[in-house]
């Protein structure tokens, strides 16, 4: 308990629940949207309506698309 308390502790979920459980509480968590960044439901919808080989072969096209707009950024001087 000392060491959790100390600060320099990074407990795993089930020791901070134990240790909460040892004090006769119990944790409670409850997850909820955070609204950023936003999704759009219909996107995520339409993809799961491709096949697999479909889903791999868009983000394959989309990772070479960033990966060009990184490439020219840092050609350009950015980050």
């Amino acid at each position: 308990m000392a060491r959790l308390e100390s600060g320099r502790a990074n407990p795993r979920f089930d020791t901070l629940k134990r240790a909460i459980t040892a004090t006769g509480h119990e944790l409670e968590v409850d997850l909820i949207p955070s609204g950023y960044p936003p999704i759009d439901e219909s996107l995520v919808a339409s993809g799961l309506q491709l096949s697999p080989a479909d889903r791999l072969r868009r983000f394959t096209a989309h990772y070479r698309g960033a990966r060009s707009i990184a490439g020219a950024a840092l050609k350009a001087g950015g980050p």
